[in-house]
């Protein structure tokens, strides 16, 4: 540490709240990020990273608060800024070598020994300046930096060649996130150099930060058919033991009335239990956003409020939005009984009454899947969260003598656990038993355990019937009366 005699202030960004611990509801977020600015850009490509603040965000990954270039932003304010969480996964697929524009040479004027170059999204180690036709190195002519609004700042060095310099011609490349394609989303493993990409780099987030993935989303893209599909394959069998559930994004471009949900979304064929498919786009500090990028977060959050145990549905959840557009921008206002219409055909949208909040409780399997399960997302989550539980709590049990004490000492182990949840009303109940194998399974050394669990599933309907009653009123007029004498 460097020696410090002095007294000095440091100014620090406002946190509006503590951060929370999103282990339970851990998001992963696939997307192109902003990672120009970073010091080696191609460090941050196809891996997952750890982000834990909006800081980190920034020197990690990279922000933009151009979120129809970088959707994974929003989701970055969301979950940092409103929700003030901890955690979440991000892999961004933006490649600097391949999804990239060169920018023509520009002369920059020189103000005070400093020349602001104008181009948005410039990689760094790209640029390179000239004084005149004579090049500049840097580090002995000029340093370079960049600015609160991204543009790299050229300053002159006094002791340099272009000391006396008004102008200086620079060329550089941009990243170009328009590049970035479904196909680079999904990505796709190579057995034979171990690399992931996209989607399937969705197995190292476990080996590389030991937590295990709850939500996984692709904000701009989970739209698309192609990249909805490698969803929906991604969330299963993560490292062979753990599953998810994926976010997906009806595209409300193409459907912009709730009289079209159910239709759209049996045309998009996304039917699975372990996805949430979200209608329509959402308007967050007045721009138009992904629905996904925000739900996600939302759901995250929540799940921190109950202990980190997803036994609450992420309905009836406050946003932090302003509202809900369809494609071509257009708002759109649901009361409860359209909101209904969207929800029976398993589609998850928000409402406002008194506030914007999420609204639906139904995966995509619904309504052709009915069972409870199934349909419901928090049932869901719940049966994802208990696998890892399970997984993380015994693995170590892996490779230990198979005697009788062994077993009983995971059964009776777990039942105190079931029972602890139970007496919290995490679950409704549960229970796990031996279940004695074969011959053959005693000398192989595989056991197995039955675990029977039931899930408190959301109260989504209230009844309050009320009756006009003569007799009261007759029976509250004689008593007035009657007082009166």
């Amino acid at each position: 540490m460097a020696y410090k005699h002095r007294i000095e202030v440091k100014e620090g960004r406002e946190t509006r709240q503590a951060a929370v611990e999103s282990v339970a509801g851990l998001q992963v977020i696939v997307g192109a990020a902003p990672i120009n600015q970073l010091a080696n850009p191609a460090e941050a490509v196809n891996v997952p990273i750890r982000v834990r603040s909006m800081d980190e965000a920034k020197e990690l990954i990279g922000y933009s608060e151009d979120w129809d270039s970088f959707p994974i932003c929003a989701n970055m304010y969301a979950s940092f800024e409103e929700f003030g969480l901890d955690n979440v996964i991000y892999i961004n697929v933006l490649d600097p070598a391949k999804h990239k524009k060169s920018n023509t040479e520009e002369e920059v004027t020189v103000t005070n020994k400093q020349a602001v170059y104008k181009k948005p999204l410039v990689i760094n180690g790209t640029v390179t300046v000239k004084n005149q036709e004579s090049p500049l190195n840097e580090g002995t002519d000029y340093l370079l930096a960049y600015d609160n609004d991204g543009y790299v700042v050229i300053t002159i060095l006094g002791t340099g060649s272009a000391a006396e310099a008004a102008s200086v011609k620079v060329t550089s490349e941009s990243l170009n996130p328009t590049m970035v394609n479904a196909s680079d989303i999904v990505g796709g493993y190579d057995p034979s150099t171990g690399i992931a990409t996209g989607l399937s780099a969705v197995r190292n987030v476990y080996f590389k930060t030991g937590l295990v993935p709850a939500i996984i989303a692709a904000p701009g893209f989970s739209q698309e058919e192609e990249v909805a599909a490698a969803l929906q394959a991604a969330i299963y069998e993560i490292n062979a033991v753990y599953n998810a559930i994926a976010l997906i994004d009806l595209d409300a471009s193409d459907c912009k009335s709730y009289w079209t949900v159910a239709e759209k979304k049996e045309a998009f064929g996304a039917v699975d239990k372990n996805v949430v498919i979200l209608w329509p786009k959402a308007l967050m500090q007045g721009k138009t956003v992904w629905y996904s990028a925000i739900w996600g977060a939302a759901a995250a959050y929540s799940i921190t409020q109950h202990d980190n145990i997803p036994s609450k549905s992420p309905s009836n959840e406050a946003l932090p939005i302003e509202g809900m557009v369809n494609g071509d921008g257009t708002e759109v206002l649901l009361d409860y009984a359209e909101a209904e219409q969207v929800n029976s055909a398993g589609v998850v949208t928000a409402i406002n009454y008194g506030g914007w909040t999420s609204w639906g409780n139904n995966t995509a399997c619904f309504p052709e899947d009915n069972t409870v399960a199934n349909k419901y997302i928090c049932n869901r989550l719940m049966a994802n969260w208990y696998t890892a539980h399970f997984v993380q709590q015994y693995k170590k049990y892996i490779d230990d003598p198979n005697n009788q004490r062994q077993v009983e000492n995971l059964v009776d182990s777990e039942n105190l656990y079931l029972n602890s949840l139970t007496t919290s009303n995490a679950i409704a109940g549960g229970r796990i038993e031996y279940v004695p194998g074969t011959e053959e399974d005693v000398l192989t050394g595989n056991n197995e355990f039955r675990i029977t669990m039931a899930f408190w599933t959301p109260q989504e309907y209230i009844l309050g019937t009320m009756v006009i009653s003569e007799e009261m009123l007759i029976q509250a007029l004689t008593e007035a009366a009657g007082g009166e004498e």
